[in-house]
C-alpha cells in the first residue's frame, strides 16, 4: 500500500475516532463505513461523486488488509 494513501487513511480512520468520542473503529466498521460512502450518493458526494467513494473504500480495505488485527481493531 502506498505511503501517502496509507496517510490519508489513518488521518481519515483519526477523524472517525474522534466524531466517534474516541472510540476506534473496528476493522469491519471501518470497511462498512467504506462501503455505505459507495452505496449512498449523500456521502458519495463529500468524496467528489462515486468514483471518488470507491477510492476511499479502496484505500480502507487494502489498508485493512495490509495491517495486523491487533492495529486495525485497537
Amino acid at each position: 500500500t502506498d505511503s501517502t494513501v496509507v496517510a490519508l487513511v489513518l488521518r481519515h480512520r483519526n477523524w472517525i475516532t474522534q466524531g466517534w468520542g474516541g472510540i476506534e473503529p473496528t476493522a469491519d466498521q471501518f470497511i462498512g463505513l467504506g462501503n455505505m460512502y459507495v452505496a449512498d450518493e449523500r456521502f458519495a458526494r463529500h468524496y467528489g461523486g462515486i468514483e471518488g467513494a470507491r477510492y476511499v473504500r479502496d484505500a480502507i480495505v487494502a489498508w485493512v488488509a495490509a495491517t495486523p488485527q491487533s492495529s486495525a481493531t485497537s
